[in-house]
Protein backbone atom coordinates (compact mmCIF):
# COMPACT_ATOMS: atom_id res chain seq x y z
CA UNK A 1 0.00 0.00 0.00
CA UNK A 2 2.78 2.28 0.88
CA UNK A 3 4.02 1.54 -2.80
CA UNK A 4 0.92 2.41 -4.35
CA UNK A 5 0.84 6.18 -2.59
CA UNK A 6 4.33 6.58 -3.68
CA UNK A 7 2.88 6.47 -7.11
CA UNK A 8 0.35 8.86 -6.64
CA UNK A 9 3.00 11.09 -4.92
CA UNK A 10 4.76 11.09 -8.05
CA UNK A 11 2.63 11.42 -10.21
CA UNK A 12 1.40 14.53 -8.64
CA UNK A 13 4.69 15.73 -8.18
CA UNK A 14 5.44 15.47 -11.85
CA UNK A 15 1.81 17.05 -12.81
CA UNK A 16 2.69 19.90 -10.85
CA UNK A 17 5.04 20.97 -12.99
CA UNK A 18 2.52 21.12 -16.18
CA UNK A 19 -0.05 22.93 -14.14
CA UNK A 20 -0.58 25.54 -16.97
CA UNK A 21 -1.98 23.22 -19.39
CA UNK A 22 -4.44 22.00 -16.59
CA UNK A 23 -5.92 25.71 -16.65
CA UNK A 24 -5.85 26.17 -19.88
CA UNK A 25 -9.91 24.89 -19.85
CA UNK A 26 -10.50 27.18 -16.99
CA UNK A 27 -10.34 29.84 -19.77
CA UNK A 28 -11.65 28.25 -22.67
CA UNK A 29 -14.50 27.31 -21.19
CA UNK A 30 -16.16 30.18 -19.61
CA UNK A 31 -16.28 31.24 -23.39
CA UNK A 32 -18.24 27.85 -24.34
CA UNK A 33 -20.54 29.04 -21.29
CA UNK A 34 -21.13 31.94 -22.45
CA UNK A 35 -22.25 30.85 -26.28
CA UNK A 36 -24.44 28.22 -24.57
CA UNK A 37 -25.91 30.82 -22.37
CA UNK A 38 -26.92 32.96 -25.51
CA UNK A 39 -27.84 29.17 -27.45
CA UNK A 40 -30.47 28.09 -24.43
CA UNK A 41 -31.29 31.27 -23.58
CA UNK A 42 -32.74 32.37 -26.89
CA UNK A 43 -34.07 28.79 -27.29
CA UNK A 44 -36.23 28.97 -24.26
CA UNK A 45 -37.61 32.08 -24.97
CA UNK A 46 -38.43 31.19 -28.51
CA UNK A 47 -40.27 28.39 -27.16
CA UNK A 48 -41.57 29.64 -24.11
CA UNK A 49 -41.32 27.19 -21.62
CA UNK A 50 -39.51 27.08 -18.63
CA UNK A 51 -38.57 23.28 -18.94
CA UNK A 52 -37.15 21.56 -21.84
CA UNK A 53 -37.17 17.51 -21.39
CA UNK A 54 -37.39 18.21 -17.30
CA UNK A 55 -34.43 20.80 -17.46
CA UNK A 56 -34.71 24.42 -16.93
CA UNK A 57 -32.21 26.95 -18.26
CA UNK A 58 -30.01 26.83 -15.46
CA UNK A 59 -29.57 23.39 -15.64
CA UNK A 60 -29.22 22.81 -19.32
CA UNK A 61 -26.18 25.27 -19.43
CA UNK A 62 -24.87 23.80 -16.48
CA UNK A 63 -25.59 20.16 -18.26
CA UNK A 64 -22.23 20.72 -20.73
CA UNK A 65 -20.26 22.29 -18.01
CA UNK A 66 -21.19 19.35 -15.39
CA UNK A 67 -20.32 17.14 -18.54
CA UNK A 68 -16.54 19.31 -18.47
CA UNK A 69 -16.37 18.52 -14.85
CA UNK A 70 -17.04 14.88 -15.20
CA UNK A 71 -13.73 14.01 -17.94
CA UNK A 72 -12.05 16.58 -15.61
CA UNK A 73 -12.18 14.13 -12.95
CA UNK A 74 -12.65 10.61 -15.06
CA UNK A 75 -9.96 11.42 -17.14
CA UNK A 76 -6.53 9.07 -17.87
CA UNK A 77 -4.47 8.37 -20.29
CA UNK A 78 -4.04 4.33 -19.38
CA UNK A 79 -4.49 2.93 -22.61
CA UNK A 80 -2.52 5.21 -24.72
CA UNK A 81 0.21 4.50 -22.19
CA UNK A 82 -0.09 0.36 -21.96
CA UNK A 83 0.16 0.78 -25.71
CA UNK A 84 3.08 3.08 -26.30
CA UNK A 85 4.82 0.26 -23.53
CA UNK A 86 4.10 -2.10 -25.33
CA UNK A 87 5.92 -0.14 -28.63
CA UNK A 88 8.70 0.75 -26.77
CA UNK A 89 9.46 -2.42 -25.21
CA UNK A 90 9.36 -0.62 -21.40
CA UNK A 91 6.25 -3.17 -20.56
CA UNK A 92 9.07 -5.84 -19.89
CA UNK A 93 10.60 -3.73 -17.42
CA UNK A 94 7.10 -3.01 -15.80
CA UNK A 95 6.56 -6.64 -15.48
CA UNK A 96 9.18 -7.05 -13.27
CA UNK A 97 7.97 -4.25 -10.59
CA UNK A 98 6.53 -5.69 -7.29
CA UNK A 99 3.48 -3.89 -8.10
CA UNK A 100 0.87 -5.02 -11.15
CA UNK A 101 0.60 -2.89 -14.19
CA UNK A 102 -2.98 -2.29 -13.55
CA UNK A 103 -2.54 -1.23 -9.71
CA UNK A 104 0.59 0.91 -10.82
CA UNK A 105 -1.73 2.45 -13.31
CA UNK A 106 -4.09 3.37 -11.12
CA UNK A 107 -2.00 5.56 -8.95
CA UNK A 108 -1.14 6.99 -11.70
CA UNK A 109 -4.86 8.09 -13.09
CA UNK A 110 -5.53 9.09 -8.92
CA UNK A 111 -2.56 11.33 -9.34
CA UNK A 112 -2.95 12.76 -12.43
CA UNK A 113 -7.08 13.49 -11.24
CA UNK A 114 -5.72 14.95 -8.03
CA UNK A 115 -3.77 17.82 -9.65
CA UNK A 116 -6.66 18.69 -12.50
CA UNK A 117 -8.62 18.68 -9.13
CA UNK A 118 -6.92 21.58 -7.66
CA UNK A 119 -5.77 23.05 -10.59
CA UNK A 120 -9.14 22.89 -13.05
CA UNK A 121 -11.87 21.70 -11.56
CA UNK A 122 -11.77 23.94 -8.58
CA UNK A 123 -10.99 27.35 -10.10
CA UNK A 124 -13.24 26.24 -12.83
CA UNK A 125 -16.23 25.79 -10.67
CA UNK A 126 -15.48 29.33 -8.90
CA UNK A 127 -15.29 31.13 -12.27
CA UNK A 128 -18.30 29.92 -13.97
CA UNK A 129 -20.57 30.12 -10.95
CA UNK A 130 -19.48 33.75 -11.26
CA UNK A 131 -20.71 33.66 -14.56
CA UNK A 132 -24.26 32.01 -14.14
CA UNK A 133 -24.47 30.80 -10.51
CA UNK A 134 -26.18 27.43 -9.80
CA UNK A 135 -29.01 28.09 -8.17
CA UNK A 136 -30.39 24.48 -8.21
CA UNK A 137 -27.38 22.65 -6.64
CA UNK A 138 -27.62 21.82 -2.81
CA UNK A 139 -25.71 19.80 0.01
CA UNK A 140 -27.56 16.75 -0.83
CA UNK A 141 -27.25 16.91 -4.21
CA UNK A 142 -23.45 17.85 -4.34
CA UNK A 143 -22.45 14.40 -2.08
CA UNK A 144 -24.44 12.39 -3.94
CA UNK A 145 -22.25 13.86 -7.07
CA UNK A 146 -19.26 13.42 -5.38
CA UNK A 147 -19.94 9.61 -4.55
CA UNK A 148 -21.14 8.63 -7.95
CA UNK A 149 -18.47 10.59 -9.71
CA UNK A 150 -15.76 8.47 -7.73
CA UNK A 151 -17.57 5.23 -8.93
CA UNK A 152 -17.35 6.77 -12.72
CA UNK A 153 -13.76 7.35 -12.15
CA UNK A 154 -13.38 3.63 -11.34
CA UNK A 155 -15.41 2.91 -14.22
CA UNK A 156 -13.68 4.87 -16.81
CA UNK A 157 -10.38 3.45 -15.63
CA UNK A 158 -11.18 0.10 -16.04
CA UNK A 159 -12.52 0.64 -19.54
CA UNK A 160 -9.37 2.72 -20.67
CA UNK A 161 -7.35 -0.05 -18.90
CA UNK A 162 -9.26 -2.84 -21.23
CA UNK A 163 -9.07 -0.28 -24.27
CA UNK A 164 -5.09 -0.64 -23.11
CA UNK A 165 -5.24 -4.35 -23.65
CA UNK A 166 -5.85 -4.20 -27.08
CA UNK A 167 -2.57 -3.01 -27.85
CA UNK A 168 -0.70 -6.49 -27.24
CA UNK A 169 -3.06 -8.01 -30.46
CA UNK A 170 -2.80 -4.47 -32.33
CA UNK A 171 0.44 -2.55 -31.01
CA UNK A 172 -0.91 0.88 -31.17
CA UNK A 173 -5.08 1.56 -30.19
CA UNK A 174 -5.20 4.74 -31.45
CA UNK A 175 -8.56 3.25 -33.23
CA UNK A 176 -9.70 1.85 -30.57
CA UNK A 177 -8.98 4.48 -27.96
CA UNK A 178 -10.65 7.20 -30.39
CA UNK A 179 -13.78 4.75 -31.37
CA UNK A 180 -14.05 3.93 -27.47
CA UNK A 181 -14.02 7.47 -26.60
CA UNK A 182 -16.79 8.22 -29.21
CA UNK A 183 -18.80 5.63 -28.22
CA UNK A 184 -19.09 6.18 -24.24
CA UNK A 185 -19.82 10.06 -25.40
CA UNK A 186 -22.64 9.05 -27.18
CA UNK A 187 -24.04 6.33 -25.45
CA UNK A 188 -23.48 8.12 -21.70
CA UNK A 189 -25.09 11.56 -22.78
CA UNK A 190 -22.06 13.27 -23.23
CA UNK A 191 -23.09 14.91 -26.08
CA UNK A 192 -26.47 15.23 -25.13
CA UNK A 193 -28.57 14.42 -22.63
CA UNK A 194 -30.36 11.16 -22.77
CA UNK A 195 -33.92 12.58 -23.23
CA UNK A 196 -33.77 13.54 -26.43
CA UNK A 197 -32.93 9.82 -27.38
CA UNK A 198 -35.89 7.60 -28.43
CA UNK A 199 -37.29 5.75 -25.25
CA UNK A 200 -36.41 2.17 -26.83
CA UNK A 201 -32.35 3.61 -26.85
CA UNK A 202 -32.70 4.96 -23.79
CA UNK A 203 -34.17 1.23 -22.29
CA UNK A 204 -30.90 -0.51 -24.01
CA UNK A 205 -29.16 1.87 -22.57
CA UNK A 206 -29.45 1.49 -19.02
CA UNK A 207 -27.86 -2.30 -19.48
CA UNK A 208 -24.58 -0.15 -20.53
CA UNK A 209 -22.05 0.96 -18.16
CA UNK A 210 -21.36 4.32 -19.90
CA UNK A 211 -24.71 6.44 -18.96
CA UNK A 212 -23.56 5.90 -15.21
CA UNK A 213 -20.03 7.56 -15.75
CA UNK A 214 -21.83 10.68 -17.49
CA UNK A 215 -25.41 10.93 -17.44
CA UNK A 216 -26.41 9.82 -13.87
CA UNK A 217 -23.79 11.87 -11.93
CA UNK A 218 -24.79 14.72 -13.89
CA UNK A 219 -28.74 14.22 -13.11
CA UNK A 220 -26.92 14.82 -9.38
CA UNK A 221 -24.78 17.44 -9.91
CA UNK A 222 -27.49 19.49 -10.98
CA UNK A 223 -30.42 18.03 -8.59
CA UNK A 224 -32.71 16.98 -11.34
CA UNK A 225 -36.01 16.08 -10.54
CA UNK A 226 -34.50 12.06 -11.45
CA UNK A 227 -31.65 12.27 -9.91
CA UNK A 228 -34.31 13.05 -6.64
CA UNK A 229 -37.07 10.23 -7.57
CA UNK A 230 -37.26 7.49 -4.52
CA UNK A 231 -34.40 5.19 -4.45
CA UNK A 232 -32.24 6.32 -7.42
CA UNK A 233 -29.26 7.56 -5.17
CA UNK A 234 -28.96 3.69 -4.45
CA UNK A 235 -30.50 2.12 -7.17
CA UNK A 236 -27.06 3.93 -9.56
CA UNK A 237 -24.69 3.50 -6.50
CA UNK A 238 -25.35 -0.46 -6.95
CA UNK A 239 -25.70 -0.74 -10.53
CA UNK A 240 -21.99 1.27 -10.69
CA UNK A 241 -20.97 -1.40 -7.93
CA UNK A 242 -21.93 -4.42 -9.92
CA UNK A 243 -20.29 -2.68 -13.29
CA UNK A 244 -16.83 -2.75 -11.26
CA UNK A 245 -17.05 -6.11 -9.97
CA UNK A 246 -17.64 -7.47 -13.99
CA UNK A 247 -15.17 -4.79 -15.23
CA UNK A 248 -12.30 -5.73 -12.82
CA UNK A 249 -12.98 -9.33 -13.45
CA UNK A 250 -12.59 -9.01 -16.91
CA UNK A 251 -9.17 -6.70 -16.33
CA UNK A 252 -7.85 -9.23 -14.26
CA UNK A 253 -8.74 -12.45 -17.10
CA UNK A 254 -7.76 -10.07 -20.04
CA UNK A 255 -4.47 -8.80 -18.06
CA UNK A 256 -3.41 -12.62 -17.34
CA UNK A 257 -3.98 -13.62 -20.84
CA UNK A 258 -2.01 -11.11 -22.62
CA UNK A 259 0.58 -11.09 -20.05
CA UNK A 260 1.33 -14.83 -20.64
CA UNK A 261 1.02 -14.46 -24.25
CA UNK A 262 3.76 -11.49 -24.08
CA UNK A 263 6.09 -12.96 -21.38
CA UNK A 264 5.61 -16.16 -24.36
CA UNK A 265 6.34 -14.13 -27.25
CA UNK A 266 9.09 -12.63 -25.52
Amino acid sequence: MKSFFEVIKLEIKEDVQYTFGFMISVAVQPIIMLINIALFTSLYSYNGAETIKGYDLGQMIWYFTATHFIWVIVFNFTDHRISERILSGELAMDMLRPMDLFTYELGLSIGLRITALFTELLPGLLVYSLIYFPSFMSLPSVLKFICTVLMAFVLMYMINFLAGLFAFILKSNAAVTGIKTMLMMLLGGSYIPLEFYPQLAVQILAFLPFEYIFYWPIQFFLNTAASNAPGAFIRVLAIQAAWIVVLYGLCRLCWRQASRHFCAVG
